[in-house]
């Protein structure tokens, strides 16, 4: 059986501010499972302040591509729906929209070989613009990789979906950058968030125009 599994142990697991490792007493926001169980469970992460997040399912069986454009439509609607106001509720839906992204591009790049090496390079972005937010006060905590597992070959029909689930997410996440960073009412948040996004927005050149990511105003 196919198995594609993210794993961030090594690189969120010991993320701090501008790359340095956090004390004991300075809990990561955005942490990584070396021994996640083999199961599929929902997790209920808890915001710094001690508001619940949405709840979701980090490991995701993809057994047929309605399962694939599930996990797509969810992250891709996070993102677009987001109320940038709502400080802690958008990162939260920044912070998975970038692992969902990591998670769909490693898969894309299984599907199609000439994506393999964009997938790393997205790796390298997403740990960067994390690393970046740790230190925002209304980063929500608990915030945890995405698991797709296939229960079969990737198929080429996947191929559509993930280039266009990749491209709608960076789109979206680099939409939103700029206006939670607009409103955030914490001097700290608003210094991540805006490191976050200068970071961000090298994530459409890690495919090198091979994803079409819409700018700004283009409905089509």
């Amino acid at each position: 059986m196919y198995k594609h599994h993210i794993s961030h142990t090594g690189v969120i697991g010991r993320l701090g501010v501008r790359g340095k490792r956090r004390g004991e007493d300075q809990e990561n926001a955005i942490t990584g499972y070396s021994g996640d169980p083999r199961v599929y469970r929902q997790e209920r992460p808890v915001s710094k302040g001690g508001r619940a997040m949405t709840e979701r399912k980090t490991f995701v069986r993809i057994r047929n591509l309605d399962d694939l454009q599930a996990v797509i439509d969810r992250h891709v609607a996070e993102v677009q729906l987001a109320d940038p106001a709502d400080t802690p509720a958008a990162l939260e839906a920044v912070g998975f929209g970038l692992l969902a992204t990591e998670a769909l591009s490693g898969l894309l790049g299984s599907c199609e070989p000439s994506m393999s090496i964009a997938h790393y390079h997205v790796l390298a972005v997403v740990a960067g613009v994390l690393d970046a937010l740790n230190p925002a006060p209304s980063l929500p905590r608990g915030i945890r990789n995405i698991h797709l597992e296939p229960t079969g070959a990737p198929e080429a029909s996947w191929i559509q979906p993930l280039t266009a689930g990749v491209g709608d997410l960076i789109a979206g996440i680099n939409a939103l950058f700029p206006q939670i960073a607009a409103v955030a009412a914490d001097d700290i948040d608003r210094s991540a968030i805006a490191e976050g996004a200068h970071l961000s927005a090298e994530l459409p050149r890690c495919y090198d125009g091979l994803l079409r990511v819409p700018s700004a105003g283009d409905e089509s």
